[in-house]
């Protein structure tokens, strides 16, 4: 009777999509719980002041077995070549980190100080079998210095000591640790650890918050190693750190003169991934020996509680998000970084919240009420926070989890 019901508020959900507003979406979370057992989605503070460490930690015991399973990690960023060396003596800057994980594979992601043969060993952390590759790939100064690769093959549910091997050379100080999801269907316990709105001191002396990373020495000193970290949003605040002294910088708008937010200068955007990963934050530590699952929210897509509307090129910010970090198929469209992605008999959506997020100032309205004038919440037919793209996405991917 349960599943009719929920089969029947899926289907109607289905029909309404073209005009379905955030309580309509609110809602059809609510009516589908029971289709999908877990989502996570992005949602930060969007205002001002000192932005702290915040994190959770979330526990899964739930039933059934995805049909409609992520078809695995997201292509490499840069191009498979022959495993020939180029000897130019690069080294590990950042990383590496893994992501993108599923049952059988898992894909790894750093950047090197220059041009470099690279591959990933992964062996078994207890030592057994035998150590197996990944595709060699080419680290140079197009895709700036970064390098990712996926290693295929591997056993569920296993953990994994993963070593760069630069030209050849196994780099043992670059070495870290990663696990592989249960096996797709298969009933599974674990938990999963999440987190939004870093912003931690560094090597930089830019200033971070009032724990300064307290919440990641936690997670990483958890005695069960959590399935997987969610990095859901406002990663660094880059928007506040590379253009605080233009013309509207700032939590209160984070732009220049002209109205450009940092996405709109290459070096800002690439400066601000490298950011993300220093390797002096205490995050480092999790994802030493925790896959990531990411997705933005405003002050890391482009500015302060931004919407579509944004200045900036939209297919840059998201080649950008998939070439420094491992990540789950993104759409075929380049209008967002939605991903979804399965572990045993748990189907996981990333929403992304502010890619085609449509503006705010058009569900507000001013109104008299006892002689003064109120602002009041009202959306139009056909407003969304998520776009009819990404809301047909979700609903079919209700539709066909089990």
């Amino acid at each position: 009777m349960a599943a009719e019901r929920d089969s029947e508020s899926v289907e109607r959900l289905s029909n309404e999509a073209k005009g379905l507003t955030r309580r309509d979406l609110l809602r059809s979370f609510a009516s589908a719980v029971l289709v999908a057992p877990v989502m996570v989605q992005a949602a930060c503070s969007d205002g001002g002041g000192d932005a702290g460490d915040q994190g959770g930690d979330a526990g899964s015991d739930s039933g059934g077995a995805p049909d409609g399973a992520s078809d695995g990690a997201s292509d490499d960023a840069t191009e498979v070549v022959s495993c020939e060396p180029v000897g130019g003596g690069a080294a590990v800057t950042h990383g590496p980190l893994t992501g993108a994980v599923t049952d059988t594979s898992i894909t790894i992601a750093a950047r090197l100080d220059g041009a470099a043969l690279v591959q990933f060993e992964a062996r078994r952390a207890d030592g057994s079998g035998e150590a197996t590759l990944s595709g060699c790939a080419q680290a140079n100064e197009a895709t700036g210095f970064t390098i990712k690769g996926t290693v295929d093959g591997l056993q569920p549910a296993t953990i994994y000591a993963i070593t760069p091997l630069v030209d050849g050379v196994a780099v043992a100080g670059a070495a870290i640790e990663s696990h592989t999801f249960p096996a797709i269907g298969a009933p599974a316990a674990f938990h999963f650890t999440f987190g939004s709105c870093q912003r931690q001191t560094g090597t930089d002396g830019k200033p971070g918050s009032a724990s300064d990373g307290a919440t990641f020495e936690a997670m990483a000193a958890q005695a069960e190693r959590p399935l997987f970290f969610a990095q859901i949003g406002d990663w660094t605040y880059p928007d506040y750190y590379y253009m605080k002294d233009a013309g509207g910088g700032g939590f209160g708008g984070g732009l220049d003169a002209d109205g450009n937010n940092y996405t709109a200068f290459p070096e800002k955007l690439e400066a601000s991934w490298l950011r993300r990963l220093n390797p002096d934050f205490a995050m480092r530590k999790v994802l030493a020996k925790v896959p990531l699952a990411h997705v933005w929210d405003d002050h890391d897509f482009a500015q302060n509680n931004a919407n579509r509307m944004v200045k900036g090129d939209q297919s840059v910010r998201v080649d950008t998000f998939e070439r420094y970090l491992p990540c789950y198929p993104l759409p075929v469209s380049r209008l967002g970084v939605w991903q979804r992605f399965s572990a045993g008999h748990v189907d996981f959506w990333l929403t992304d919240m502010r890619s085609q997020r449509d503006p705010i100032d058009k569900a507000l309205k001013t109104i008299e009420k006892d002689g003064e004038k109120q602002v009041v919440f009202e959306e139009p037919a056909q407003h969304s926070m998520l776009g009819n793209e990404q809301i047909e996405w979700l609903l079919d991917g209700l539709r066909t989890s089990t």
